[in-house]
């Protein structure tokens, strides 16, 4: 947590009184797209503010947006702590895959298959920022519309060869939350 503050005392309490009404309305409302504004940095510091379920529920997204954000010191340090296993475990599942070391490469590829959306597109994100030529142009039309941050993150690896180019730039002008995550 001692590198997640905003630097200065001022700015730190402006930002510590706007995590209090992010968390408000986390409890009174639920999730809504405020979320899609914080990092993982920012998630991280809304657990001063909770506890219970939705501190642990507030881990997994920064542990998720961590990953996305490809913040490594964020999400390797969640990913020795002994809070969040299943996410833990499903992350070092896919790192195996992606480094060679699966003792079965085709039952990890029928497992991504059976992901749920959203993860299947957070793992899609992990094997292109690693295997980018293996990017194809499904993937972005694949994530969901919920899930910017994480199309974002594809499209700019996606926009790395020059024959794509023309297909994000088409995906981002009908997706303005894409768009959006440049200027977060």
């Amino acid at each position: 947590m001692q590198h997640c503050g905003a630097g200065d005392p001022i700015r730190q309490a402006a930002y510590q009184m706007s995590l209090t009404a992010v968390v408000h309305r986390l409890i009174k409302y639920g999730p809504d797209e405020t979320l899609n504004h914080l990092t993982a940095r920012d998630l991280l510091n809304l657990l001063f503010f909770t506890n219970g379920e939705l501190a642990e529920w507030i881990m997994r997204a920064a542990f998720t947006r961590a990953l996305i954000e490809d913040d490594r010191e964020v999400y390797e340090r969640l990913a020795q702590g002994p809070l969040i296993i299943e996410c833990v475990a499903w992350y070092w599942k896919l790192v195996q895959g992606i480094c060679g070391a699966t003792p079965n490469p085709q039952e990890l590829t029928e497992w991504v298959d059976q992901l749920p959306i959203e993860e299947k597109s957070l793992a899609r994100l992990m094997v292109a920022r690693v295997f980018p030529d293996t990017v194809h142009m499904d993937w972005l039309f694949d994530v969901p519309e919920h899930c910017p941050a994480i199309a974002f993150q594809l499209a700019r690896i996606a926009a790395l060869k020059t024959e794509r180019m023309s297909a994000v730039e088409a995906f981002v002008r009908e997706r303005p939350l894409v768009r959006n995550q440049a200027f977060n």
